[in-house]
């Protein structure tokens, strides 16, 4: 049960997104067709890109597992030839023939009519036509990196770097000779109605409204960002008390002065879930102060330079306390270590000043300068709520 409706909460949402970028409108997709309309195909390979990237986590993390389909290079282009005629004529894939027949529109119902009786005729002539077509040049549920022998991370790397090349290349530009417009004028366009509106229409006091309530937000924000970064403190103190326990026999030490022994399942326990948090929390900390700095930039609220290095500095942070080893297998490591890698580095010996530097370099002198990037990070924002929010509230 609980599967249908994670299936059911993930169709809306992927539904919703089809809509909201334009997807669901044949108008747009005609246009994209004919090179006209650019937003509809930057849309798809952002899709596909972060589709990408997000299968790739999730197989690393072994949350998921991915069946690949056969590679049977015939069938799969003449589908693809069908699929593609059926996209000019119409307007309409099978899932934005869906998404239009759920904003109502006659003509994606008359779509997903064609769809099935499709289907119906593929089922009739999949026997003596398709099967066999399917043998030719079929090389079995295979990938990129078993064919060419190159790990799934260059390849998504590689493709991530392409599709962002395309994004790069695809993105609006003023054409030469382009009217340049009249800056005090914005031109809102829906459809075939176009309205323009001057500054002047404006109310001086609804802009002064308009500006409070950005900053209002920004207080908030500020707000929360102090509450996250008490909470990634505590989770990385957390982390380095745990470290000592276990490397340096605290635990013995500390089991004798309480009645109840503590074990190392005790340990894994606090430590997953210190982690899980940290990893959680410091997502939303930059989050925050990334729309801390919008704020500054849309309403012109000053300390610019407060809140960009605060931003800089809590990403780089955040980068380094992700646990990449999951990912690369320890050929990256992040600040973030779990307890399995904590109970085999500390059977290391320190004895010797080589591998002592390196284990307290990973342990300890990673856990510093994170924490350095974190402290910076806050000042800079203390600093940014002294120069951008101080002067308004006196």
């Amino acid at each position: 049960m609980s599967t249908h409706i994670v299936s059911l909460i993930i169709g809306i949402i992927f539904g919703s997104s089809i809509v909201l970028a334009g997807l669901a409108n044949p108008d747009r997709i005609m246009n994209a067709l004919r090179l006209k309309d650019l937003h509809i195909v930057r849309t798809i390979i952002t899709f596909l890109l972060v589709a990408l990237l997000g299968i790739w986590i999730i197989e690393k993390l072994g949350a998921g597992n991915i069946n690949n389909n056969p590679a049977a290079i015939v069938t799969l282009t003449i589908g693809g030839l069908l699929v593609g005629a059926g996209l000019g004529f119409t307007g309409y894939s099978p899932c934005t023939s869906l998404a239009g027949a759920a904003l109502g529109r006659i003509d994606a119902i008359a779509a997903i009519l064609g769809m099935f009786f499709g289907g119906y005729i593929y089922v009739l002539i999949y026997p003596p036509l398709v099967e066999p077509l399917e043998k030719l040049f079929n090389y079995g549920p295979v990938t990129l990196p078993e064919k060419t022998h190159i790990a799934a991370y260059v390849w998504t790397i590689m493709i991530l770097i392409a599709g962002s090349f395309v994004l790069l290349l695809t993105r609006e530009r003023k054409l030469p000779g382009e009217a340049k417009p009249d800056s005090n004028k914005i031109a809102v366009t829906n459809e075939e109605k176009v309205i323009v509106r001057t500054e002047k229409s404006m109310p001086i006091k609804d802009i002064y409204l308009q500006k409070d309530d950005v900053v209002n937000a920004a207080h908030l924000l500020h707000f929360w960002k102090n509450i996250l970064f008490f909470i990634i403190i505590i989770c990385i103190l957390l982390n380095q008390i745990l470290f000592w326990l276990i490397s340096r026999g605290g635990m013995e030490r500390l089991n004798a002065t309480i009645s109840s022994r503590i074990t190392i399942l005790h340990i894994t326990i606090v430590l997953n879930i210190s982690n899980t948090l940290l990893i959680l929390v410091s997502v939303l900390y930059t989050l925050t102060i990334f729309f801390c700095l919008s704020a500054s930039f849309g309403a012109f609220l000053g300390g610019l330079r407060y809140i960009s290095r605060a931003f800089f500095s809590a990403l780089i942070a955040f980068v380094l306390l992700f646990p990449w080893q999951i990912l690369f297998k320890s050929t990256v490591v992040g600040a973030i270590y779990s307890p399995s890698e904590l109970l085999s580095d500390i059977s290391i010996d320190t004895g010797q000043l080589f591998f002592a530097t390196l284990f307290y370099l990973r342990f300890i002198g990673y856990w510093v300068f994170v924490v350095f990037l974190l402290i910076r990070s806050y000042v800079y924002s203390i600093r940014w709520e002294k120069s951008a929010l101080g002067s308004r509230d006196n």
